[in-house]
């Protein structure tokens, strides 16, 4: 049987949804099944001695991952170019798809698939979008208040997941606005995180600094405006953003304006350069309103990092008060971080749990659970 996954696993690919494909493949294990996936430049010696594994060469690379800057209008004609090519990839011989890239080509591709090829597409749903309407009516599901991504952020015209033979939701309730919105077949599996990357240091001495980080895209949702306004509040606490995004010149001209000199955000780095800076760290916070399962938040307690969040989208990587902190206003955010930063025992006591919680959720424990599912819904459509 082959299945095809449309996802780019170049090693130097930073992009959330790839690098969970990457690091899933590499523990596919069932001998049965080819799994197709695609490489720009870098083919990762991971998959050379992996029988069931075919990488694949793109021909026209996605500018966004390869490595190269262009103008506006080369990067529009490079992406047109690369999503064409990646059209006729995803109509290609195959027995089934699982998680499908979100354009609107693709998007067509996938209906050929479904409805004329009847092949089982298996998709992922990883965040909520919806406007202030979908907001209320989930809002009066769940009991609490919900942030969603616009729809118009989202890079096709219909949710590939209406499309899909099954969807895997990431956590519960993602689940429930699956149910709530799209009236699919839909299951419910953890991610994993690498430990041979993400792990804690061996001795962590208190320091008299004290190193805040965060990371993730600059943009409104995530609220790194946020994150320097607390900075602004603790001008004794180094506070550092990694990631990149639309809000960048903004950030700057906040912290030009202030004068803050205890925030920084250096940009985007690799996973080995992001792990070696939360073990150098001291508290991690999230600032956003919306996540779908929180990547950033189970590296930060794999490395042993007392985790602060909202609690909007109802992560299950924090029991609140044990493995982490939730706060439901901005109020209430900001005195946890006072907290901690003056609570060494507390920032020891739910460093340590958090990092017990993360060695469970190793992808060497939860990829044999993504296989399995795979191949049990395929099974179940043919």
């Amino acid at each position: 049987m082959k299945i095809l996954i449309p996802r780019n696993v170049d090693a130097r690919n930073i992009k959330a949804q790839d690098i969970n494909v990457r690091e899933m493949i590499s523990r596919f294990n069932n001998s049965n099944i080819k799994y197709k996936v695609f490489y720009n430049e870098n083919n990762d010696a991971i998959y050379k001695n992996k029988g069931n594994v075919h990488v694949e060469k793109i021909h026209f690379p996605n500018p966004s991952i390869a490595g190269q800057k262009f103008n506006y209008i080369n990067r529009k004609i490079k992406l047109t170019f690369h999503e064409i090519e990646m059209f006729f990839r995803y109509i290609s011989d195959h027995d089934a798809i699982f998680y499908p890239n979100e354009r609107n080509l693709y998007l067509f591709a996938l209906m050929i698939n479904r409805f004329l090829k009847k092949i089982p597409i298996i998709s992922t749903i990883e965040g909520m979008y919806g406007n202030k309407i979908h907001e209320k009516i989930f809002r009066d599901i769940i009991g609490h208040d919900i942030y969603m991504i616009p729809i118009k952020k989202r890079k096709h015209f219909y949710p590939i997941q209406k499309i899909s033979n099954h969807v895997i939701a990431i956590s519960p309730i993602l689940k429930k606005y699956a149910d709530t919105f799209y009236k699919v077949e839909c299951s419910i599996l953890p991610l994993g995180i690498n430990t041979n990357i993400f792990y804690p240091k061996d001795i962590k001495k208190e320091r008299e600094e004290i190193t805040i980080i965060s990371a993730g895209r600059l943009s409104r949702l995530k609220r790194p405006d946020f994150f320097i306004k607390i900075a602004s509040k603790f001008k004794n606490v180094k506070f550092t953003w990694y990631g990149e995004g639309p809000m960048r010149s903004y950030i700057e001209n906040i912290i030009k304006k202030y004068r803050l000199d205890n925030v920084l955000f250096p940009g985007s780095v690799d996973q080995v350069t992001l792990s070696n800076k939360m073990r150098e760290a001291d508290i991690f916070i999230s600032t956003s309103l919306s996540e779908g399962w929180g990547k950033s938040i189970q590296e930060a307690q794999a490395c042993a990092l007392p985790v602060v969040a909202f609690g909007y989208y109802e992560t299950p990587l924090i029991d609140n008060n044990q493995t982490g902190y939730i706060a439901w206003n901005d109020e209430e955010f900001v005195q946890i971080v006072d907290h901690l930063i003056n609570n060494p025992k507390d920032r020891h006591n739910i460093s340590h749990a958090a990092a017990k919680q993360a060695k469970k959720l190793s992808w060497d424990m939860v990829a044999p659970l993504w296989e399995k599912k795979i191949l049990e819904i395929i099974g179940a459509q043919k």
